[in-house]
């Protein structure tokens, strides 16, 4: 089993029958400057996301230097396709650029490509005699929404995830909290599971939901799906169009899933005075330096009051404020998605997931704001 090790800049390999783990790639420091053909365990790597193994050759997706590696029979190891440039250019191997490739599967001769940052997908063709890859659909880094049809007018929002089985390219959504379909051979794209906004519901496809999917693998009349902010894994049955999500059974060594409420914190507050009645509470996040916020992607903030919970979205540089009716001593929980970036470049962009727990004290007078600091380290 080939592992993309992402934050350790390297390619690991498991054994399934002795368990064993082995680098087979990357040096487990992160890559700088140029990208140039070498032995695998001693040429630095720049943030792997995900693989694809083909016979004897395993393809990475390197988002950090958004190009397609290649590794040679863990011979050799270097760039494939992609010249180290953040754009969408079509082209021959060292022709064309992209913008943090996040998965990579194979179908009908061609590898495809969730092109992340540009919401595009592409496909490298195997077997041209001289391969080139190309754009099914998208339109650059600043080209992004939630629209299905064919050609120039379909719109994806951060695909992170995408496989393709029977005939049909499934695509993780990520930040429209859908799976869609792109035939290959027409270019249509279609929704076929989600509504668009961030949820947890099972159902039929048309009426379930999705916290930012970001991997999606496909068998036997099935997707599986990585709902990543849910912290689930759910299962799609393509023949009756119906969602569930994955319960596990049987495996005794594991302990039981925490509910919702019972995730321990990653920060309590002091207990906060505050008025009696509606209390804004405005969120102040740091970030690490060499680090700003994702221009492109959503602020989300669940809040748990009283054993319920909403979602709260808030666009790019929009203030993060919730507003709450506070009529009691109570326990406020807040589950934030962070997105952020490398500055310059924009080489890498990050997602932090933390949970913060507020104890608040009702009384007669008191504050009807308060401003909850939180420095996400490095």
């Amino acid at each position: 089993l080939y592992v993309a090790d992402t934050e350790n800049h390297a390619v690991r390999a498991i054994d399934l029958t002795s368990g064993m783990v082995r680098r087979v790639a990357g040096t487990g420091h992160k890559a700088h400057g140029r990208f140039a053909v070498g032995e695998p365990t001693e040429t630095p790597l720049r943030s792997p996301w995900a693989l694809l193994v083909l016979d004897d050759i395993v393809f990475v997706a390197m988002a950090g230097s958004h190009q397609i590696w290649a590794l040679f029979q863990e011979e050799q190891i270097g760039p494939f396709f992609g010249n180290g440039r953040e754009a969408l250019v079509d082209g021959d191997q060292m022709q064309s650029s992209f913008n943090q490739p996040s998965d990579l599967s194979l179908g009908m001769g061609h590898i495809f490509v969730a092109d992340a940052e540009a919401s595009a997908i592409r496909a490298i063709a195997l077997l041209d005699e001289k391969p080139r890859v190309v754009t099914l659909v998208g339109q650059g880094l600043f080209e992004f929404g939630d629209v299905d049809g064919m050609g120039g007018m379909v719109r994806l929002q951060h695909p992170t995830g995408l496989t393709f089985y029977e005939e049909l390219v499934y695509i993780a959504d990520s930040y429209n909290h859908k799976i869609k379909t792109l035939d290959p051979t027409t270019g249509q794209v279609k929704t076929v599971i989600g509504i668009g906004k961030p949820g947890q519901a099972d159902g039929p496809f048309a009426r379930a939901e999705l916290f930012e999917p970001e991997g999606i693998v496909a068998g036997h009349g099935r997707l599986y799906i990585a709902d990543t902010n849910n912290h689930l894994i759910r299962v799609a049955d393509l023949a009756v169009e119906r969602l569930h999500t994955l319960r596990l059974r049987g495996l005794e060594r594991l302990q039981p899933a925490p509910t919702l409420e019972s995730r321990q914190p990653d920060l309590r507050f002091d207990p906060q005075v505050v008025g009696a009645g509606q209390v804004t509470f405005y969120f102040d996040f740091g970030l690490p330096p060499g680090y700003k916020f994702n221009a492109e992607a959503p602020l989300l903030v669940r809040v748990i009051q009283n054993g319920v919970s909403g979602v709260h979205t808030f666009e790019p540089g929009q203030v993060p404020a919730v507003i709450l009716d506070i009529n009691a001593d109570q326990e406020l929980i807040f589950d934030l998605a962070l997105y952020y970036c490398e500055t310059g470049e924009e080489r890498l962009c990050l997602i932090h997931d933390t949970r913060l727990v507020l104890p608040c004290l009702t009384a007669e007078i008191g504050p009807s704001s308060l401003r909850l600091p939180y420095q996400i380290a490095r």
